[in-house]
């Protein structure tokens, strides 16, 4: 068995165990020096307590100034305990009533709620406008670009029109003879 509780060796002591543990704890501290010394120093305590008396005081003739005044400082000390009594009283939080306590968290929840939805629009609106300019811009460039791809297109198309016509005049005036001179008559 392990050493006992300390509560175990005072119950012991004092003869309030359960037969059974009372018959373990008992072969154990007969058997431990440790526990046996802690019972006899307890048992020691224990009958030095019982022996010992009040000693008699012998009742006085003239009261002193203290025990004169003693009832005034009984009542003062009662007035203070009062005083603190009160004082606690009326300063005590009231109690929270959990209806209360309910509408209360709503309400801040919902103001809450409230200032972070119209933050989280005003982001949204923000964000809204940013894509907005960012589709306008990107719209001005593909125009600018569409435009510029326009231009060189019908400057390309303009000059294989042009070399087409001088290649067709070309073979135009090759493919006919050469004009004759009429012979003077």
């Amino acid at each position: 068995m392990n050493h006992p509780t300390n509560e175990e060796l005072t119950d012991l002591l004092y003869g309030d165990l359960p037969p059974a543990l009372r018959d373990k704890v008992a072969q154990h501290a007969e058997s431990c020096p440790e526990c046996t010394a802690k019972l006899e120093a307890w048992q020691h305590v224990r009958t030095d307590l019982d022996s010992w008396t009040l000693p008699d005081r012998a009742p006085s003739l003239r009261r002193s100034a203290a025990s004169r005044f003693a009832p005034l400082r009984w009542a003062a000390a009662a007035v203070l305990v009062l005083a603190g009594i009160a004082l606690a009283h009326l300063t005590a939080p009231r109690p929270v009533d959990p209806e209360e306590l309910r509408a209360a968290i709503a309400a801040d929840l919902r103001q809450e709620f409230t200032t972070e939805l119209a933050r989280a629009r005003a982001e949204q609106s923000s964000r809204q406008q940013d894509l907005v300019q960012a589709s306008a811009r990107a719209l001005d460039q593909l125009d600018a670009r569409r435009r510029a791809d326009y231009t060189a297109l019908r400057t390309d198309l303009e000059t294989i029109a042009l070399r087409t016509q001088e290649g067709f005049a070309q073979l135009v005036s090759a493919d006919q003879p050469a004009p004759r001179t009429m012979p003077n008559h």
